[in-house]
């Protein structure tokens, strides 16, 4: 057999055999990629094919080599990027769910105590510079309230929080209102306790989270 015949055997064979491999395991090349996905179509339900599609579009937008892969792999590659947005809308809706359940908790607790700054100030100290805050502390319950517990966080207009702890443990009768005084440490140079020294408490935003509630009784809200 003459070396040309033998090379026009061999390209044919491997054509034969080229031809024989099934779609999904051929390699994608963008020359082919018409033929072969119009060949794939047959071959998935419309949801794989529909990931399968948008896998390549997004594999390339990220400028990942598509040279040397299957279209097999290029679908499971869609796959897990399908699964893992799954998970992610998973997590979001719970994460929504919990959100809905802690600003019911808050309103609720507001609705029985509420908290207002009704005065800040800054103290100088040898040992750490203070910032002041006074609290109007509202009991709107019909029970006397034992315990409060919760934060109040400022915040300015860069969205910088400061997240002062709450606890008043001192007796507020049914319907009655106290005034209370408390302090936290200034860290210099801080946005938001630079804010909280220098501005005005009318120029400030705050908010009151309540976290539990014990009265006299000894029930607890929470």
């Amino acid at each position: 057999m003459s070396k040309i015949r033998k090379q026009l055997l061999f390209i044919g064979l491997a054509a034969l055999v080229f031809g024989c491999v099934p779609p999904l395991n051929k390699k994608y090349y963008d020359e082919t990629a018409e033929t072969n996905m119009n060949a794939i179509r047959s071959e998935l339900d419309s949801a794989d094919f529909a990931l399968l599609e948008s896998a390549i579009i997004r594999l390339k937008a990220q400028n990942k080599r598509l040279i040397d892969v299957t279209y097999a792999e290029i679908l499971l590659e869609g796959k897990k990027w399908a699964l893992e947005q799954a998970e992610m809308e998973a997590e979001n809706v719970i994460q929504e769910e919990v959100a809905k359940e802690e600003a019911l908790k808050t309103e609720k607790l507001n609705q029985v105590v509420q908290v207002l700054c009704i005065e800040k100030g800054f103290v100088e100290s040898h040992h750490f510079d203070q910032l002041t805050f006074k609290f109007l502390i509202r009991n709107n319950s019909e029970k006397e309230i034992s315990t409060i517990k919760g934060e109040v966080s400022f915040n300015n207009k860069f969205d910088e929080f400061n997240s002062t702890y709450f606890f008043y443990d001192q007796p507020i009768g049914a319907g009655q209102e106290v005034i209370w005084d408390t302090s936290t440490d200034y860290v210099p140079f801080m946005g938001i306790h630079e804010d909280l020294k220098n501005k005005n408490l009318k120029d400030l935003k705050y908010v009151w989270k309540p976290d539990q509630i014990i009265f006299e009784d000894g029930t607890i809200l929470e």
